[in-house]
């Protein structure tokens, strides 16, 4: 008598786990067929995301470039602008020799 109830116990056991296998199979058939309409997003969304990390690596390298060739010409400016003074006072001197304040 014992091994009625343990039989029956066993069988809505193994009816629940079946119950419960075929809503995971069913659940794996979704999350496979979600993945199959995803991916091609997803791949698409990476490769853009690769071609834009590429133009960005581009652009800071000509703005690097840029800024390196302003700060010459930054440099070579002050330099001109420094000469220009110089002579000008240079020539300021020689004009108030050549004519006295009165």
């Amino acid at each position: 008598m014992s091994d009625e109830p343990t039989r029956i116990l066993q069988q809505q056991i193994l009816d629940r786990l079946g119950s419960v296998e075929t809503r995971m199979a069913s659940l794996d058939e979704r999350v496979e067929k979600r993945l199959a309409e995803t991916r091609p997003i997803w791949e698409r969304v990476l490769s853009e995301l690769e071609a834009m990390r590429q133009d960005m690596d581009s652009m800071r390298r000509d703005m690097d470039n840029g800024f390196r060739t302003l700060a010459k010409k930054t440099e070579v400016l002050n330099k001109q602008v420094f000469e220009v003074r110089t002579d000008q006072g240079l020539l300021e001197e020689r004009i108030e020799k050549l004519e006295p304040k009165t």
